[in-house]
């Protein structure tokens, strides 16, 4: 593979939104259509609530996409952008092999949103500034793996197997602790062993046998 992704998990968009542009700062030309060096002062202003920055990420990287739009025609094919926008994934490829995006998680039990954020470079010897940048703070290599039975053979974004198996380890936990927690309030005790009770032979029955076993 010519390219590695890194990612890390954000509790806020704005959080992920804040940190992948101070770390990696040419994302912003493309999710600002104004001039790039504003940015910040958009986030500072504090104008926007969560869902509209979101919107507002979004649609400024669909009006990108105009600029260098996909097509045979374009001069610039085929380095142009492209860009995947779904209910839960949102990517975009630029013309000079720097992606970027965003998952949207909901967990099972609190219904908390989460984000994960990655970013993915050329694979070469020579790492680039921002690539450092991203390792220093905590973001993740991540690997594309395929599953045809689940994803219809498209290629899928997902973390390594190791923690894959933690997060499935502490939803275990999750669970069982709220399963405790659900029968301490509703006062559900375990069930008492009770012993059946066991038949004594009729009295006669044991006579005889008792007088058998002494005439032998």
């Amino acid at each position: 593979m010519n390219t590695i992704t890194y990612s890390k998990r954000f509790e806020t968009f704005e959080d992920g939104l804040r940190e992948i542009t101070d770390l990696v700062p040419m994302v912003k030309e493309y999710m600002f259509t104004g001039d790039a060096a504003k940015f910040d002062s958009v986030l500072d202003d504090g104008i926007f609530k969560r869902d509209d920055l979101e919107g507002y990420i979004i649609t400024n990287l669909i009006k990108k996409l105009q600029s260098n739009i996909p097509v045979a025609s374009n001069p610039n094919y085929p380095y142009c952008y492209s860009i995947d926008v779904g209910s839960f994934n949102i990517g975009f490829k630029t013309d000079k092999r720097l992606s970027f995006g965003w998952k949207i998680h909901t967990e099972r039990l609190t219904g908390n949103v989460y984000y994960i954020f990655r970013v993915t470079f050329p694979n070469s010897a020579r790492k680039a500034k921002s690539e450092y940048a991203v390792l220093d703070n905590g973001w993740k290599e991540y690997e594309y793996r395929r599953n045809l039975k689940q994803n219809n053979g498209r290629r899928r974004f997902n973390k390594n197997e190791e923690d894959d198996k933690k997060e499935e380890v502490a939803n275990d936990q999750k669970e069982q602790q709220q399963e405790e927690v659900q029968n301490q309030t509703e006062g559900e005790n375990p069930e008492a062993h009770v012993e059946a009770p066991t038949e004594e032979a009729p009295q006669g029955e044991t006579e005889s046998v008792t007088a058998e076993a002494e005439q032998n």
